[in-house]
């Protein structure tokens, strides 16, 4: 991941942390049947490629589960941004791929989620989509970290067949 790429994933998922947890409390409060439909069904998608791995359809299932909830919070505001929900949840499962949390822990994350909106829990699901988007900030720091990791290994081996080369010529 590129100095950009990490600037850029560290500001959405800042963004995500001021917009989604209140949203997921608004929806707790407000959404209709027809938007814990829409989300539940999301849901569902999300549900149906997580065997083992994120299959293909797992990223815009997930999109439209978080957008779904932030049209369930009834907020024209929250509701003009969710392209850029979009944008940081593409630029995260772009740049995370499989190297993060399972599919099965990701899920157990989105069903408490999903299960305090729609039985009326405000402060938890406030507490739910927090959990969730930290556990997003997470995988990234992890995978930092990797990368510096790879990197500095990498370097030490061009290190190393540098010297071995001067030693040759030497």
């Amino acid at each position: 991941m590129t100095k950009l790429h990490e600037a850029i994933v560290v500001r959405l998922v800042e963004a995500r942390l001021l917009i989604e947890p209140c949203a997921a409390e608004l929806a707790a409060a407000r959404a209709s049947e027809d938007d814990l439909v829409r989300i539940e069904a999301s849901f569902n998608a999300m549900a149906s490629e997580a065997d083992g791995t994120r299959g293909a359809g797992w990223s815009a299932a997930d999109v439209a589960f978080h957008a779904g909830i932030i049209e369930a919070a009834g907020n024209w505001v929250f509701t003009q941004l969710i392209g850029t929900v979009r944008a940081a949840l593409d630029a995260g499962i772009r740049l995370t791929g499989g190297q993060v949390l399972s599919a099965q822990a990701s899920l157990e994350q989105h069903r408490a989620l999903f299960d305090a909106i729609r039985c009326r829990q405000p402060a938890e699901a406030r507490a739910a989509m927090t959990r969730l988007l930290l556990a997003t900030q997470r995988d990234f720091n992890a995978l930092e970290k990797v990368a510096v990791r790879a990197a500095v290994a990498g370097g030490d081996q061009v290190t190393s067949q540098v010297d071995s080369q001067e030693q040759d010529i030497g």
